[in-house]
């Protein structure tokens, strides 16, 4: 290419822009100036120069992560001349290795710039985004306790959007593909409840179901208002949803009765505290099991 300059000045500086090399290697160029004066009078000179090779950068588009994705290198900025140098990526949520942590990030689209310098000062910069997105949330108990025979609903809340759940094993679940199946069983099992949302981000919970052979009822209780022990607690009866509790006196009048076991026995009947004394207790699963008997102090 040639620059032509029909009124030159003293002093006078020309620019001139090479194209992007295609290899990494430096290019000797030859720079000639020639002056003329008149139509035939002209002087030469010629410069050697070398030329160094620029970075050429590639930004692709990064594909959409989840908030709990480990830190990983972006494949997608890199220099591809393959000329020697030092890159750095920065932007928020890159740490000091170069590696983009979607948790420090943070949910959102986030600017993230790429850039390289050759060992000769040549440089290059390029930026592009990437979108963090949400994962679900989760509330659920990791323990539940159910009685052999018995059921419960599992209690649980989760946030997000388009969610699906699926649970595995499916063993003693009415369903295995909604948030509040309702579990049964023989034995204990560990459950494991993935929750993902329509972007593809997911969560894992594991629950763990305890089953206890059957119900221990205290023989006694003291229903005296201080605050502990004032009724008569049947842990994990609810598991149990049709169970029958039916207390009597000694003569065999019975004095408590109810299906469910939500309201638990007060000492009361009829709104008069019964006496100190032993009473007598039926309990009746009605799943199938054999009913409990036995006796039930109170003490005040």
């Amino acid at each position: 290419d040639v620059i032509i300059d029909e009124d030159p000045e003293p002093g006078e500086e020309y620019e001139y822009l090479y194209p992007n090399f295609t290899t990494p290697f430096p290019k000797v160029v030859t720079i000639r100036l020639v002056a003329y004066s008149g139509i035939k009078c002209s002087e030469i000179i010629e410069k050697q120069i070398t030329l160094q090779p620029s970075p050429i950068l590639a930004f692709d588009n990064v594909p959409d992560v989840c908030l709990n994705t480990p830190k990983f290198a972006i494949a997608q900025a890199r220099e591809t001349l393959g000329v020697t140098g030092q890159s750095s990526l920065t932007g928020q949520g890159v740490d000091s290795d170069g590696k983009f942590d979607p948790m420090q990030a943070g949910v959102g689209t986030h600017m993230l710039t790429l850039s390289f310098t050759t060992a000769d000062g040549c440089t290059d910069v390029l930026t592009n985004t990437i979108t963090v997105q949400p994962i679900p949330e989760l509330t659920i108990d990791s323990d539940i306790v159910v009685l052999a025979g018995g059921k419960r609903k599992i209690v649980a809340s989760a946030l997000g959007e388009g969610l699906t759940f699926k649970w595995s094993p499916a063993t003693g679940l009415d369903r295995d593909d909604i948030l509040n199946p309702t579990v049964s069983g023989e034995e204990d099992i560990d459950y494991t409840l993935t929750v993902t949302t329509a972007q593809g981000c997911s969560i894992v919970q594991r629950v763990k179901l305890t089953i206890l052979p059957g119900i221990k009822p205290p023989n006694a209780f003291s229903p005296n208002g201080d605050g502990s022990n004032d009724t008569w607690v049947l842990e994990y009866l609810d598991t149990y949803p049709d169970v029958t509790v039916e207390i009597f006196t000694r003569f065999g009048v019975r004095i408590f009765y109810s299906k469910g076991y939500t309201t638990p026995f007060d000492g009361n009947f009829k709104n008069e505290a019964l006496p100190v004394g032993t009473y007598y207790y039926i309990i009746n699963p009605n799943n199938k099991r054999k009913s409990i008997t036995g006796s039930l102090t109170i003490l005040r």
